[in-house]
């Protein structure tokens, strides 16, 4: 019990620290957030399988020239084919190894012309859609912290917990090494590996 009070304490201690430490390193310290909660719900996230996950990509690691459409039920309507494509390229192998679902997901608040919901909204009506029991996301620092950063959202056992009645929603997440919101950059190994991590024993 003890190693996960180190996650809610840090959310805890998040707003103010910022509001009382000029130097506050707010990347490192979500950084290190992550990685606990990573840690924390591992050895769930590969209990449960492939077709019980669902993976959410940004927008902003598209390549300058995707020809990929936007569309308000998919997001970024990306197939998958383009060469040299890494985000592609990883939307494509989550398909393969029978993720329930995909998504590219598009800023709502910039793309209101194409009816896409605000990319807080959009993941959560998928969460609903689908009802997966994992979910692993790429995220930037800041999106995490304003949209998601809250006690509320999170419990021992998963995410969302307010929204969810039997079933816990086990998180994974990869913080984007440079938020940008028109070219950013992750690790794509680390990403790839929790992509494929799974307990081949798993029921």
């Amino acid at each position: 019990m003890f190693p996960w009070l180190f996650v809610p304490l840090r959310i805890f201690a998040y707003r103010p620290l910022l509001r009382l430490w000029p130097g506050f390193d707010r990347n490192r310290y979500i950084r290190k957030l992550v990685a606990a909660a990573n840690a924390w719900f591992a050895d769930r996230f590969r209990r449960v399988p492939y077709d019980d996950r669902v993976l959410f990509l940004p927008y902003c690691l598209r390549p300058r020239e995707c020809p990929a459409r936007i569309t308000a039920d998919n997001g970024l309507d990306c197939d998958g084919g383009c060469a040299g494509c890494r985000l592609g390229a990883l939307k494509k192998e989550a398909e393969g190894l029978g993720y329930k679902a995909v998504y590219v997901v598009v800023s709502g608040r910039i793309h209101r012309d194409t009816g896409v919901l605000r990319s807080r909204d959009f993941i959560m009506e998928k969460i609903r859609r689908h009802q997966p029991g994992a979910i692993l996301v790429a995220v930037c620092s800041m999106d995490l912290e304003r949209k998601y950063l809250s006690l509320r959202n999170l419990s021992s056992r998963g995410l969302f917990p307010a929204e969810r009645e039997k079933k816990s929603l086990v998180p994974q997440g990869v913080l984007l090494v440079k938020p940008d919101c028109r070219q950013s950059r992750v690790d794509w190994d680390e990403l790839t590996a929790l992509l494929r991590v799974v307990d081949a024993d798993a029921p």
